[in-house]
């Protein structure tokens, strides 16, 4: 017989899990060079008018949400629906910000800063729906 948190634990689909970590790498992969190198990533993307505060300010967040990720990759149902609500906020909120700036970002910048923002709010949003 499945203890009480290995079947909460089993309840998380698998899927989801990979989700995560994916995110934890993407998240990393974007938020370590904002940090570090904020002046470099806003030439590259265009942007000019965002001071390094406010890039570093940016990376840390992502950095701090994409390690939620994978640190709840391990946890049980209970854990991850708090976490996905976190993600759908925090995904939905990035997605407005850069349609509200559209006019001020150069295309190529918005080409590749929102579809990864909207592909990771529709997954959260998929798992939030279907699965809880």
């Amino acid at each position: 017989m499945q203890s009480s948190l290995q079947a909460a634990y089993d309840e998380v689909p698998r899927s989801l899990r990979r989700w995560f970590l994916i995110h934890f790498m993407a998240d990393l992969i974007a938020s370590v060079p904002l940090i570090i190198f904020p002046q470099i990533v806003l030439h590259l993307l265009g942007i000019s008018e965002t001071g390094t505060f406010t890039a570093r300010l940016v990376g840390a967040a992502m950095f701090a949400i994409g390690t939620s990720s994978l640190i709840m990759s391990k946890k049980s149902v209970h854990h991850i629906d708090s976490l996905l609500t976190t993600k759908i906020v925090w995904a939905s909120t990035a997605v407005i910000s850069i349609l509200l700036s559209l006019k001020e970002l150069p295309a190529y910048s918005v080409v590749i800063i929102l579809p990864p923002f909207i592909l990771f709010l529709s997954v959260w949003i998929y798992y939030k729906v279907r699965w809880l």
